[in-house]
């Protein structure tokens, strides 16, 4: 658990290396939800990854400080090891191709409902990768 206090909608995480994170500090503040996709979007995203997610678990860091991304790689990246699934990090990332077969682009207007030309989808190892990289941020 990394999550030390709630008020209903955010909960706040002071500590991460329950989970294998590296963080350890003054409580910051996220929200975790669900969501549905419409079908178009599930058919981008199963063409990329070979299987269709039956649901997502949406995480979001209500803070943009570099502590803040981190744990919120450090959450998503357990998430998706214990999960058997994948990252959508709702953008496209810089370096996606040095990631390799680890991640992958989705990319066409109805992607995101035709909020964004394309987003970056990572395995628990593409992420791992991606979080290692020197321009490492999380998209927001």
């Amino acid at each position: 658990m990394v999550g030390n206090e709630s008020d209903g909608e955010s909960f706040w995480v002071r500590d991460t290396r329950g989970i294998g994170g590296t963080y350890a500090g003054e409580g910051r503040p996220f929200i975790l939800f669900a969501e549905s996709r419409d079908a178009d979007e599930l058919s981008a995203i199963t063409a990329v990854v070979g299987w269709t997610p039956l649901q997502e678990i949406g995480l979001a860091a209500m803070c943009n400080d570099a502590k803040d991304h981190r744990i919120l790689a450090e959450m998503a990246l357990w998430l998706s090891d214990r999960l058997s699934g994948v990252v959508d990090l709702n953008g496209e990332i810089p370096f996606i191709s040095a990631l390799g077969r680890q991640s992958a682009r989705v990319g066409d207007q109805a992607f995101l409902g035709g909020n964004a030309a394309c987003s970056s989808i990572a395995s628990p190892d593409g992420l791992r990768a991606w979080f290692a990289n020197a321009g490492f941020r999380m998209v927001k």
